[in-house]
């Protein structure tokens, strides 16, 4: 399914099952991967998950069991088994027990009580926060790249 806004696809979605209602802006789907693309036609978001509930008259999508989700402005991606996203005020979240994993660069960052703002980039945990951060050392990868000479 590919929905179109002023003559260019906004948003493709794949499902193994699709439930479509008339008279009602609700969509429930299950086994479900999604690309959304920006003005340009460019990808902004792309992912998976088990099962999903849309109602896209009040902007309002939840997502369950075993989600992917890529940001590709951002460069993040988000792993978590209950996520909601309000386009409105574009707000994603989760539920205040619910773990979500984001893989950013060498950043990798697990915690409870995730939310995340599309308008002010920014996103915080309300519980406890595990992860690792990998930095590199500009003046050891130098030094490595050099050719070590052994004197006699």
């Amino acid at each position: 399914m590919v929905r179109y806004e002023d003559n260019k696809p906004s948003l493709e979605v794949t499902a193994g099952t699709l439930e479509q209602y008339k008279n009602s802006n609700e969509t429930y789907g299950k086994d479900i991967s999604f690309t959304s693309y920006n003005d340009e036609g460019n990808v902004e978001t792309e992912g998976s998950c088990g099962i999903i509930y849309a109602d896209s008259g009040k902007k309002l999508y939840e997502l369950f069991d075993d989600i992917n989700v890529y940001n590709a402005p951002e460069k993040m991606r988000f792993y978590a088994s209950v996520l909601r996203w309000n386009g409105q005020t574009e707000q994603l979240t989760s539920g205040r027990s619910d773990m979500v994993k984001i893989e950013k660069d060498d950043t990798i960052m697990r915690g409870s009580g995730f939310s995340a703002s599309g308008i002010s980039k920014t996103f915080s945990f309300r519980g406890n926060i595990t992860g690792t951060i990998e930095t590199k050392d500009e003046e050891t990868e130098a030094a490595a790249a050099e050719p070590v000479s052994e004197t006699e």
